[in-house]
């Protein structure tokens, strides 16, 4: 009604502490946007100085349509990155394999969908909840999040039939679990596994991705960082070791000291390629600035792909 309509939209920051000392006084997480509320119900109110008064369910709607806003900025620019920078490659591309007439690209057929398509629109075909939204950070200077890390390496299973994905417990450095990093739940799925590549991405301090790669086939542990950092590895190898020591036993273990990467942002990416070149050698083959603007494409355009393929 009126007397609830605002005309202003509060920075995001400020919503966001305020919902959170609402959290602490009241102890709920939830409030329902599409109930009204009765007389009886408990009014949730925080004041803040200079702008005025707020209920919890306008400070919820301001968070929502903040973080739509930003999610919708984060689309804009994969849309950009597609038409500005992946289009004109794959039209050259076209060209240097002799076209004359390429016609439109499929970077820009994937640019037109993102447009059309609401950000929360399910990506079907996967046996976990992904949305358009969270692939948005496929393009270039972003950080990949751990649904397209399993997405893409999902796709890699359908292809090649050879791989399993399973994601390790994230850790903090210094780590101060030593000898009790792998879950049981890991150890019986490693036992238990017989495809013969096991994929396992590791998040490290909630900033930078490496991996472990089971190779059943040689009997090997590979350890992989891809900013070859000594900590990073130690951690790695400890990792190894336990699994060897609790359920692979007999298995070696090695240490990859390459490719590296030279961003600051790419380390999702190029765990995706050690796993995809462990399946195609032309998988991990150019990391000029152009091949790895390919291969972020490319990851993308295999999730889009296997998602129209399974939900057809």
């Amino acid at each position: 009604d009126a007397a609830n309509t605002l005309t202003f939209r509060l920075p995001q920051t400020l919503v966001t502490k305020a919902l959170e000392e609402i959290r602490k006084t009241s102890g709920s997480t939830v409030v329902d946007l599409a109930c009204s509320q009765t007389d009886t119900d408990v009014q949730w109110v925080v004041t803040i100085e200079g702008a005025g008064e707020f209920s919890e369910p306008q400070l919820k709607a301001m968070y929502y349509l903040g973080d739509l806003t930003n999610t919708c900025k984060l689309g804009l620019q994969c849309y950009s990155w597609l038409m500005t920078s992946v289009d004109p490659l794959l039209e050259e591309r076209c060209r240097a394999a002799g076209g004359t007439v390429c016609g439109e690209t499929e970077a820009f057929a994937v640019a037109k969908e993102l447009m059309k398509t609401w950000p929360h629109t399910q990506l079907p075909g996967f046996d976990f909840p992904i949305e358009w939204s969270n692939i948005y950070c496929a393009r270039e200077e972003t950080w990949y999040n751990d649904l397209v890390i399993e997405a893409f390496t999902t796709t890699l299973s359908a292809k090649y039939g050879k791989n399993k994905t399973i994601f390790l417990p994230q850790l903090q450095l210094p780590d101060t679990y030593e000898g009790n990093r792998v879950p049981e739940a890991t150890r019986v799925a490693l036992e238990k596994a017989t495809e013969d590549y096991i994929f396992l991405p590791i998040n490290l301090n909630s900033s930078h991705w490496a991996c472990i790669v089971v190779d059943n086939v040689k009997g090997a542990l590979m350890c992989y960082d891809s900013v070859d950092k000594r900590t990073h590895l130690k951690l790695l190898q400890a990792i190894a070791n336990e699994i060897i020591s609790t359920t692979l036993t007999g298995f070696a273990q090695t240490t990859m000291h390459s490719p590296t990467q030279k961003d600051s942002d790419s380390c999702g990416l190029f765990v995706c390629l050690f796993f995809w070149k462990r399946l195609w050698k032309e998988g991990g083959s150019d990391y000029t600035h152009m091949g790895l603007r390919l291969r972020r494409w490319e990851v993308l355009h295999a999730i889009i792909e296997f998602s129209k393929g399974q939900g057809a």
